[in-house]
């Protein structure tokens, strides 16, 4: 079978096409979000329903939609609601091209937002404007005054906020090669951004690898009392006595206050107690670099994190270091402790730490059963933290009175770090962790929610259901492989995303920050806030900021070039545009798209409610009908055959049952868990947040555009004889 449109784009190589489909895989979803998914859900527990993902879902789905795109592209089509017309006659399904071709275009509007950040922050590396100090809260607030996550608007003190200008760069950079097409623009950028990003990786990666042991610090009460002058540590000591005594005093009921106003008076005046310590902390480091006297440059400081800077942690801290009998003794203990306790005695105190913090919460709320879960979780584990500090010897601090189960919570908070290796930092994002506050692979298996998360990073990392892959797809010719190809392709980007991605920013974290830096840290977070603490502490810190953030650029370009193409081979191919006037039409809809964002910034709500409703909910979506149309309505053993023509390598014989029956029942089961678990909470959160509802209409609209102008594109293509050709081809 010959084409029936040969004067079309094509790929000059399969390199190339390999490459492309790669760039458009591997982004930020590799090295961001893959650590920050992959920790807050089980650690190494979460790679065994990550790789089931993978192998049931990510590459049978791929191999169908590089077996569909150059089917449909054999037939003379480009885009996604082109091949649905060539292979599908039911007009429902057809209908559904139209998301392949608005889940990209609405990716990249908010897309371009975040590859703009990457790029403003490789820029303030190599110009040495991000040398901010030792403080993850310091680059937090960098972060939150770039991005505009403070309030709205694309203004701030009367001048056009910073990011905007780089969200500018990053658009006219990405339209400028999309505009030279498929081979002089995609393909031949990614044959160079591609190794140069690996490069950059893999030298980040044997940087971190190699970086040295970092000591452990001593608690935060302990280490400024070291490293501070004198007269600086009494004053603190004293103005956080004084703090505690407002604090005190708001817990007194006020009959002139309603409760509301009585939690928020007691909220601030609690608030207070743990912003000064972290000041303290802040105005240490900042003292150092500026050269005061008296401030001890050589001993570590520790941020305080977890119940250490809370409003009763920081107390029991202070009256530790106050009691004359305590203080001298408490500290040897935590030393000698720390030297006696193994690691996974380490691991012990600190998933008992979790599983406290975890059913605290539950014990406020309102479920009867959860709370009787809750309060047996809770004994469990103090149980077994009091087992565990009693093989030791139990901290002196017991004898000073007061709650003992606290003390002990504390006393366990300031022995438990790990020591700050390379070894420990892997070993936090690949051992078996659940969020339960056990280590059984078993508990984490058990939850849901892992499953769920696990998908989810498959279908974002593998760019699967985007309607990317089977428009690129099209551009293979008539023999070209599509089984070989798509598995190579899937392997670079599990590649970049298990060896690289989940190799670089935890452990590095970990090493210069502590366990605290990492837990419970998101996507931007890690990248934004904890990262660029890390490089202002690590040797050379500023060349490899300019390395990571570039790397991560590249990454981020690769990936949005894909997301517009899908957009662009429609509108020519549907409406008869040339490169030029889909490339406006398209730059036009994406800058409306990029301005909603980049105004409804605060909170970074527009960006959240985009991702999910179309980077995670339509992803889903567009993934089932990809494997209905592919395992029900062509058929899995003829949609087999297809690809294996012209296949170096053989498919596996199981890969029609699983594609026809074994992933949409994984897709229907996730599904049903999303909307038991997760659907009444979201949406109850939604109604309540305007500018959450004004993204959903913006959303909504954009989706009414492109289904009318696929079915006008239906219409055209029929009208010009196209459904004839095809039915006799």
């Amino acid at each position: 079978m010959e084409d029936l449109y040969p004067k079309r784009e094509q790929w000059a190589t399969r390199l190339g096409a390999i490459l492309a489909v790669s760039g458009s895989a591997v982004g930020l979803g590799n090295f961001l979000r893959f650590p920050g998914v992959a920790a807050a859900n089980g650690g190494g527990a979460f790679m065994i329903p990550y790789f089931i993902s993978l192998v049931i879902l990510g590459i049978p789905i791929c191999w169908a939609e590089w077996t569909l795109g150059r089917e449909g592209g054999r037939r003379g089509f480009n885009s996604a609601p082109g091949v649905f017309y060539a292979l599908v006659k039911n007009p429902v399904l057809r209908a559904f091209g139209g998301l392949a071709i608005l889940i990209p275009v609405v990716i990249y509007m908010y897309y371009g937002y975040i590859e703009a950040w990457c790029l403003a922050y490789a820029w303030d590396y190599a110009w040495g404007t991000m040398d901010l100090g030792h403080q993850v809260e310091n680059y937090t607030n960098h972060f939150a005054q770039f991005v505009g996550s403070e309030s709205n608007g694309l203004t701030k003190d009367g001048q056009l906020s910073r990011v905007v200008f780089f969200v500018a760069i990053v658009y006219v950079l990405n339209f400028v090669l999309i505009f030279r097409g498929v081979t002089k623009g995609i393909e031949k950028f990614c044959r160079y951004a591609m190794p140069l990003l690996l490069v950059a990786a893999v030298a980040t990666l044997v940087r971190v690898l190699t970086l040295p042991a970092q000591p452990v610090p001593d608690p935060w009460q302990y280490s400024l009392g070291e490293v501070l002058p004198e007269e600086k540590w009494a004053g603190l000591k004293r103005g956080l006595r004084d703090l505690e005594v407002v604090a005190v005093a708001a817990e007194e009921r006020n009959p002139e206050l309603t409760e509301e106003e009585q939690a928020t008076v007691l909220a601030e005046a609690q608030a207070a107690l743990n912003e000064a310590v972290a000041a303290a902390v802040g105005d240490f480091y900042q003292s150092v670099r500026d050269g005061k006297a008296g401030y001890k440059a050589s001993v570590p400081v520790a941020e305080p994190y977890g119940v250490l800077a809370e409003y009763e942690g920081i107390l029991a801290a202070l009256d530790e270091v106050d009691g004359a009998d305590v203080g001298t003794e408490q500290r040897e203990w935590i030393r000698r402790t720390r030297e006696r306790l193994t690691r996974e005695e380490k691991w012990a105190l600190q998933h008992c730490e979790e599983a406290e913090v975890k059913a605290l919460g539950d014990l406020e709320g309102d479920d009867e059963e959860n709370r009787a879960a809750a309060r047996r979780t809770l004994a469990g584990k103090r149980a077994e933290r009091r087992e565990v500090l009693k093989n030791v010897g139990l901290p002196p601090s017991l004898g000073s009175g007061g709650d003992e189960e606290f003390l002990l919570r504390v006393a366990a908070a300031e022995v438990a770090e790990l020591d700050r290796t390379v070894s420990n930092g892997l070993g936090f994002m690949w051992n078996p962790r659940t969020a339960e506050g056990g280590d059984s692979i078993i508990a984490a298996l058990k939850n849901p929610q892992v499953w769920m998360a696990a998908a989810s990073q498959i279908f974002f990392s593998l760019s699967v259901g985007f309607g990317i892959i089977i428009t690129y797809s099209t551009y293979l010719r008539r023999r070209d492989d599509v089984v070989l190809s798509g598995l190579t392709a899937a392997g670079v980007n599990e590649t970049c995303e298990v060896c690289l991605g989940g190799m670089i920013t935890i452990p590095a974290a970990f090493i210069f920050l502590g366990l605290g830096s990492v837990t419970g840290a998101g996507t931007f977070a890690l990248g934004f806030y904890t990262t660029p603490a890390v490089f202002a502490q690590m040797p050379a810190g500023r060349f490899f900021g300019v390395i990571w953030f570039g790397a991560l650029f590249l990454a981020a370009i690769t990936s949005s070039l894909s997301m517009l193409q899908p957009a662009i081979a429609f509108l020519e191919e549907g409406f008869g545009l040339n490169r030029k006037g889909s490339t406006v039409l398209l730059g036009l809809l994406t800058a409306l798209g990029a301005l909603v964002v980049t105004y409804f910034s605060e909170g970074l709500v527009a960006l959240d409610t985009m991702d999910f409703w179309i980077g995670q909910f339509s992803i889903f979506i567009m993934a089932t009908v990809l494997v209905i149309i592919f395992g029900w309505v062509i058929g899995a053993g003829k949609g087999a055959e297809l690809a294996s023509d012209g296949a170096q390598l053989r498919l596996p014989g199981v890969f029609p049952f699983v594609i026809k029956y074994v992933s949409p029942a994984y897709l229907l089961t996730i599904f049903v868990l999303w909307v038991k678990y997760n659907a009444p909470d979201y949406v109850e959160q939604l109604m309540q947040d305007d500018t959450a509802l004004f993204v959903v209409f913006f959303v909504g609209l954009t989706t009414l555009f492109f289904i009318v102008l696929v079915r006008l594109a239906n219409k055209r293509w029929t009208a010009n004889g196209r459904e004839i050709q095809e039915a006799q081809s």
